[in-house]
């Protein structure tokens, strides 16, 4: 689980990766917003759900529901990144 209330960045490495991956808005809870994220031209292999009230991002397969070895270590991993650049996305369009 990554804590997106501490101040850090993805190294390059996941900012690369994470160009290859399309990120898709899968629900909104009342207080999660999650993402199923793949590979371009792929099928989605991964969930990243964001809790708003802990401020967390946790990373898991759709496959079997084990969890991102990076994410579950408290770094940043490519399936989150993009998530994040999606969820930007739909914020600057409400905010148009």
């Amino acid at each position: 689980m990554l804590n997106l209330n501490t101040p850090q960045k993805p190294s390059q490495h996941v900012i690369t990766r994470a160009s290859g991956l399309r990120a898709k808005k899968y629900d909104v809870g009342e207080r999660t917003i999650s993402f199923r994220v793949g590979p371009i031209g792929g099928r989605f292999e991964d969930l990243v759900v964001f809790d708003v009230n802990r401020e967390t991002a946790t990373c898991s397969r759709l496959k079997d529901g084990s969890r991102c070895e990076a994410n579950a270590n408290g770094r940043w991993c490519c399936h989150v990144w993009r998530a994040v650049q999606e969820l930007q996305v739909i914020a600057d369009q409400v905010a148009a």
